[in-house]
């Protein structure tokens, strides 16, 4: 789904002008271990977010800003010395995220929570003094951390920090936190609790301290509660206060855990009502004239990351759905996706070290990798075909929306790597880490094994005299590991493991990779019928006879699943009229790409060699033989 120009012109201009986003890879907590199986947490929310949004174009790489993680001496002006000191205990960490003491990862959880804060604390200061009116941290929110202990999930106060940046830097006074997620922000209230500019505003269904503060409002909602209750409570009690208040400047916390389903929370809000609430306290602001910094809080549910798209294309297109999914031809879609990628990104290479190699204080810089996915250093000399880097492939199966398919299997962290030393003989892999793996392992996910080849003219061609150039697919695989095959869906002749169910858009991708590079087509030689016949719709085997044969096999299994009908052929069940089974054959399979090669396949001499082959072998008697 790709946003129609209009919109996409109108987020350019915002994100330019009015809208500052925040982001890091570093924000992924993937130290939470159990506690995130458990509970439903995504550590890689903002990341499937970015992926979302950037896969319907609206968000660019160039359109992140990256924060620098919180200083100590911001965090000392919250939390006390002794906090401070106490989390970096991995007792103290067990407690606030309810993790066994041994599991805990006391690096790996300060750093995430650091850049998390610095995220919400550089939003506020893009607002300062600039013509924006809205800045958005795609994470914090961690409204639980009070100045003397962190809990529930939240270690140091993000919102907090920034409040007392901006009094520092900007001398700003009155102050609102609007503070909508399903739980109490007993952080906030306590932080704040005998300050009378900053009033701390919250509707919830789960209390967390009966601190009384001078500038609090309140609601605690029933269990259950739906849109339409809750919109009134917000509407009649909520944003009036606000409006009497008339700060300077608003912090929203936008948690999605008030959504039906949620695991930790109890209310039944409707995307659509969290869509309608998001769309109330960004109006109220506005109408107010005051500027906005969003975080997104709790959400412990896919239907969250959808809650947040919703409110991000709204603020930057003024439409909260995008348009309806496309039914076209995936060429199609990924002709157009070609024609839109920018061969300098192509030929990027990526920074390197980005999240492992510098200090948490230290300026961090941002590519397309770093947005999407956490990759790993590559080697600067090498290049797929002597075109792609790696940052590059990424780039692609980015905007092909490939990345995305993989994460919609329940796969994040992805890394890539690859090894183009060798011309012959090229290696890309693509790695993941399965969300609900209880080994938290690295698998392997995609292996891609090519090379340029050139290969003597097909029989017939008129341009005899010059060969083919193609890109020769040595070795595909696209594999689920966490999958498992049941009695519905058994394990395909040469399968370790289900597929990822993204074969045909990868081999359309390497079909781009031929255009772009000047080759006349793509070859492989499947090793198997179900490889061959997944890939009929846009193959053709460079022998007609070949090409004839396989059209008789379709003709005779098409009665069968693929998994049935690949057994059959693999395990001699189809028959001559003799007796003798029929032997598959691996030959060379083209998706034509050059005019040449495509009018070879379509040439008349072609299709009557295909046609007599097929029915010879019908002749010949061919049937199958259940085992």
């Amino acid at each position: 789904m790709i946003a129609s120009f209009l919109d996409r012109r109108r987020a350019r201009r915002r994100l330019a002008r009015e809208v500052s986003l925040y982001y890091h890879p570093g924000y992924g907590a993937e130290a939470l271990g159990e506690t995130a199986r458990a509970v439903g947490i995504d550590a890689f929310r903002g990341e499937t977010l970015l992926g979302t949004l950037a896969r319907e174009r609206l968000v660019r790489p160039e359109d992140l800003r990256v924060p620098r993680a919180i200083s100590l001496p911001s965090l000392r002006k919250v939390h006390s010395e002794a906090h401070l000191e106490a989390v970096t205990h991995p007792e103290t960490l067990a407690r606030i995220f309810g993790l066994p003491t041994e599991m805990v990862r006391v690096d790996a959880l300060l750093r995430s929570a650091r850049l998390a804060c610095g995220g919400t604390v550089s939003a506020a200061r893009s607002l300062i003094h600039t013509e924006r009116t809205i800045a958005v941290n795609l994470g914090g929110g961690f409204h639980h951390a009070e100045p003397e202990q962190g809990s529930g999930f939240c270690i140091y106060n993000d919102v907090a920090a920034a409040i007392h940046m901006l009094r520092d830097r900007a001398g700003i006074g009155r102050v609102a936190i609007v503070d909508l997620d399903y739980h109490q922000g007993n952080g906030n209230l306590v932080a704040f609790a005998a300050d009378e500019e900053v009033l701390t505003l919250s509707v919830h269904g789960s209390v967390w301290t009966h601190v009384e503060a001078v500038a609090d409002l309140s609601l605690e909602l029933p269990p259950g509660t739906g849109d339409a209750a809750y919109l009134a409570a917000l509407e009649e009690v909520v944003l009036p206060a606000l409006e009497r208040h008339a700060p300077e400047l608003v912090f929203y916390i936008a948690g999605n855990d008030v959504l039906a389903g949620d695991r930790l929370g109890d209310f039944a809000l409707t995307l659509d009502g969290v869509f309608e609430r998001d769309r109330r306290v960004v109006e109220c602001c506005r109408r107010l004239g005051r500027k906005l910094v969003i975080t997104l809080g709790g959400g412990y549910q896919r239907l969250a990351v959808e809650g947040w798209a919703r409110l991000l294309r709204w603020i930057l297109t003024d439409r909260p759905v995008g348009r309806e999914a496309s039914t076209e031809d995936p060429r199609q879609r990924f002709k157009r996706v070609f024609r839109s990628l920018e061969p300098g990104r192509l030929q990027t290479e990526a920074s390197s070290g980005l999240l492992g190699l510098r200090g948490l204080d230290a300026p961090l810089q941002l590519d397309l990798s770093d947005v999407l996915d956490d990759l790993s250093a590559r080697p600067p000399a090498q290049r797929f075909l002597d075109f792609y880097t790696l940052s590059g492939m990424e780039y692609a199966l980015e905007r092909y929306g490939i990345l995305d398919q993989i994460r919609e299997r329940g796969y994040r962290d992805l890394q890539a790597s690859g090894d183009f030393a060798d011309r012959g003989h090229q290696i890309l892999r693509l790695h993941g880490v399965g969300k609900r793996d209880p080994e938290r392992a690295r698998r392997l996910l995609v292996e891609l094994v090519a090379y340029r080849a050139s290969l003597p003219a097909p029989p017939g061609d008129p341009q005899q005299e010059q060969g083919l150039e193609v890109l020769w697919v040595e070795w595909l695989l696209l594999q689920d590991p966490m999958a498992s095959f049941s009695l519905e869906r058994p394990p395909l002749p040469g399968q370790q493991h289900p597929g990822l169910g993204i074969s045909e858009e990868v081999l359309i991708a390497l079909s781009g990779i031929c255009v772009r590079l000047g080759f006349d087509g793509l070859l492989h030689r499947p090793a198997h019928y179900h490889n061959a016949l997944v890939g009929s719709r846009h193959f053709r085997f460079l022998d007609p006879e070949m090409e004839g044969r396989f059209a008789a096999l379709k003709g005779l299994l098409a009665g069968l699943d693929l998994g049935e009908a690949s057994r059959a052929v693999d395990q001699g069940e189809i028959r001559l009229g003799d007796g003798r089974p029929l032997v598959w054959d691996a030959a060379h399979f083209y998706l034509p790409v050059s005019r040449r090669l495509r009018e070879f396949f379509e040439s008349e001499a072609y299709r009557q060699r295909s046609e007599a082959a097929r029915v010879a072998l019908l002749e010949e008697g061919l049937h199958r033989v259940e085992g």
